[in-house]
């Protein structure tokens, strides 16, 4: 009887073989729908990134950042007008030197978190560029759908109905009966996540930051020059040092573009001049009347004026930022 027990025990039957081999759809369906701990253990894959605890945690980034950024600004503008006071006298030097102390240590931690919110900020970017590209490129784009000739009707659900939530975070949406995969708005979301995070660095522009930075190790370098060198003011130091590299790498390729506009603008500022001479030796030999002439040479003037004040501008503005690299530079380089 046990030897019988063995056998019946020991060979499946022809139905669980054909069970075993074949899977429904639905089977694979719910298959592929387990969880990981199910099918891996508990490990996640490091290279998926949630789409939404991403957003929800630079969400959180971007109000800290808007926050220490106006109180920057704020306190930016405090110290400008305390020296301002002082150079004229309404304010005594022990209340300068006290506010200074106060301001100088409110700017300090300021500075300090928009350096560490500002590299977590970029690191996300990072991060929701990899993924926007990964969906991009494993994304086909959307092909006219093939008509099939009617199948039979089967019992098994052919359509696979998740939340809306999960379909907005799917690579893409498989319509079961032809196969086709459809482009989803997945990588769009992405895209709206990096220009969202732009769009927050872009409230501190360089130039900005660089003229806070400045201001910022001038007031170290005064503290300085009143006692030792204390490893807080080496760590604030350090933290300048490596933020100024990071902007003038970005200047290096933004100035370019600048130098590059002003010439451009230089070139049409000579056409509008020519056009200008030409315009006066027609109305000079009488081959345009003077209504007529008056009504274009203020068009060229007008214009011509607008591409220079733009010269100016640009130039100004570039010969500032070089300013105010140089000027950090040189105050890093005597605090060592």
């Amino acid at each position: 009887m046990a030897n019988i027990l063995k056998r019946i025990r020991g060979k499946p039957s022809a139905a669980s073989v054909q069970k075993q081999r074949v899977a429904t759809p639905a089977q694979r369906r719910l298959d592929e729908a387990k969880p990981a701990s199910q099918t891996k253990g508990n490990l996640v894959p490091l290279s998926e990134v949630s789409i939404k605890d991403l957003d929800n945690e630079v969400d959180g980034y971007l109000k800290e950042f808007q926050s220490y950024v106006k109180r920057v600004k704020e306190i930016s503008l405090s110290l400008e007008e305390l020296s301002k006071l002082t150079k004229t006298g309404e304010i005594p030097e022990t209340a300068h030197a006290l506010i200074m102390d106060e301001l100088g240590n409110q700017l300090s931690v300021a500075v300090e978190d928009i350096f560490r919110l500002r590299e977590s900020l970029e690191l996300a970017k990072a991060k929701a560029k990899l993924e926007w590209a990964k969906e991009k490129v494993s994304t086909p784009a959307p092909t006219a759908p093939v008509i099939a000739a009617p199948r039979a009707p089967r019992n098994e659900n052919l359509q696979y109905v998740r939340a809306y939530s999960d379909v907005i975070q799917s690579d893409f949406f498989a319509d079961e009966a032809s196969r086709v995969k459809m482009v989803s708005v997945g990588f769009q979301r992405w895209e709206y996540l990096i220009l969202k995070i732009d769009s927050a660095l872009s409230t501190l522009p360089i130039e900005d930051e660089t003229g806070i930075i400045e201001q910022y190790l001038s007031l170290i370098k005064e503290k300085s020059t009143l006692g030792p060198k204390t490893a807080e003011m080496e760590r604030a130091f350090s933290l300048c040092r490596q933020r100024l590299v990071s902007i003038s790498d970005g200047w290096a390729a933004l100035r370019r573009s600048k130098i590059e506009k002003i010439m451009n603008l230089e070139i049409e500022a000579s056409q509008a001049k020519d056009e200008i001479k030409e315009l006066e030796v027609r109305y000079s030999v009488g081959e345009i009347f003077q209504q007529l002439y008056e009504v274009r040479i203020s068009s060229f003037q007008t214009n011509l004026k607008k591409v220079e004040y733009e010269i100016t501008e640009s130039r100004s503005s570039m010969d500032d930022m070089d300013m105010k690299i140089f000027r950090c530079s040189e105050l890093l380089r005597e605090t060592q």
